[in-house]
């Protein structure tokens, strides 16, 4: 179930959210716990976890009481140079068709450096992104949304989010939804077997 904490940093949630064939996660490191589940989930195919690696001159996992000039934050992830967030994410196995992947990431922008974001196998489609907070002497903070497709539909995806070089990446927020969808030749098994149970019923009675 999608859990009630706040998710001020989903800037670009999809029209089909909740539909059927859909996952959603949100992480927003309230604690340093590693691996960490998804403080916010609707996931009916399994657990999703983020394991976290701390690269070269990441200070890892810093809390509200330790963050001082990071704004509004209260928990983030320092990974460092080369440091990384390996979001391993179970789905729904479907024959054929493709896998839609959303991915929104918060991170600091100035002194450090925009993360790279990756989803093995997946060809990218494009993405945005808007500034969410200014800090006032430390940099801002940015919410990027990148879009991928997997082709064809995987049982699981993992999404990577590695610090950049040589200044580092400091992430606040991740936000993950997918989206099955079969392909036209497994719909149309589907919805022949659903005629075939109808007309088998009627003839029953």
């Amino acid at each position: 179930m999608v859990g009630s904490a706040a998710m001020a940093d989903d800037l670009y949630p999809p029209a089909w959210r909740g539909t059927g064939g859909t996952t959603f996660q949100e992480w927003t490191f309230s604690t340093g716990a590693n691996p960490a589940a998804p403080e916010n989930v609707s996931n009916p195919y399994g657990d999703p976890t983020a394991t976290v690696i701390v690269g070269d001159s990441g200070l890892g996992w810093v809390g509200e009481d330790e963050i001082g000039t990071y704004g509004t934050k209260t928990g983030v992830w320092d990974l460092g140079a080369y440091g990384s967030l390996t979001l391993d994410i179970p789905n729904r196995p479907a024959a054929g068709g493709y896998k839609d992947i959303w991915v929104q990431v918060t991170y600091l922008y100035d002194p450090f450096d925009p993360p790279i974001i990756t989803v093995d196998g997946a060809e990218y489609l494009g993405g945005e992104s808007q500034v969410v907070e200014e800090l006032p002497m430390f940099g801002t903070w940015i919410c990027a949304q990148s879009k991928w497709r997997i082709t064809p539909n995987p049982n699981s995806e993992v999404v990577r989010i590695t610090g950049s070089d040589p200044m580092g990446s400091v992430i606040d927020q991740v936000v993950v939804d997918t989206k099955c969808v079969p392909e036209p030749s497994a719909m149309v098994s589907l919805l022949a077997g659903a005629v075939g149970m109808l007309i088998s019923r009627r003839r029953g009675k």
